[in-house]
């Protein structure tokens, strides 16, 4: 499915960890309903230009989403 190979890529971004990819991981962060993969790609690749998307998500209903954004801070700073 199209959400498959979504995944796929973005874990793929993540393990590269080039700093190209935050910019279009972060837009589909804001349409993605379950985040935790980009959350941790974000997080993997470190760059400090996610911290402002990643730092309200620590608000966000869902355990997990909050779960996985506090491990992707902490890589982060």
């Amino acid at each position: 499915t199209d959400r498959d190979v979504r995944l796929a890529a973005v874990n793929a971004l993540g393990r590269i960890k080039d700093e190209r990819a935050v910019g279009p991981l972060l837009k589909l962060l804001q349409s993605e309903p379950e985040p935790y993969s980009i959350i941790w790609a974000l997080g993997n690749i470190g760059s400090a230009q996610c911290l402002d998307a990643l730092t309200p998500l620590l608000e966000n209903e869902d355990q997990y989403t909050r779960y996985q954004t506090r491990r992707a801070l902490l890589k982060i700073h």
